[in-house]
């Protein structure tokens, strides 16, 4: 039996787009991761300029916002020790993504993540 030339194309052409589509989904998905790693780099940037200034009104104004930092500064705590916390964020999704990685490794599937030990 011999397939169609018409319906080989046919079928060729909606796995191109199927592919295709898959793609855009995969670019989709890391614009969004990067703009949103900007936005918290940026915003913790912010934060940490806010911080150096050394006015109260400007700490009270991070502490209203939910920054996790004390309303009244300890003499033993400096602010680049609380410049360095705001900047946990990082290693909170750091761990994140390793977890996700163990989580295909135990499912038995590559994870596409190099600097995590991974293909």
């Amino acid at each position: 039996m011999v397939l169609p030339f018409r319906k080989s194309l046919e079928i060729s052409l909606k796995s191109i787009q199927v592919r295709f589509f898959r793609s855009m989904i995969t670019v989709a998905s890391l614009v969004l991761a990067v703009a949103f790693l900007s936005f918290t780099l940026t915003g913790s940037d912010v934060a940490v300029g806010l911080l150096q200034s050394g006015e109260p009104q400007l700490r009270l104004a991070l502490v209203d916002a939910g920054y996790d930092l004390p309303s009244l500064p300890s003499a033993a705590v400096s602010t680049a020790d609380e410049a360095a916390r705001l900047g946990g964020c990082y290693a909170g999704a750091r761990e994140c993504e390793r977890m996700g990685v163990l989580f295909h490794e135990r499912e038995g599937r590559p994870c596409g993540s190099p600097c995590l030990g991974g293909a």
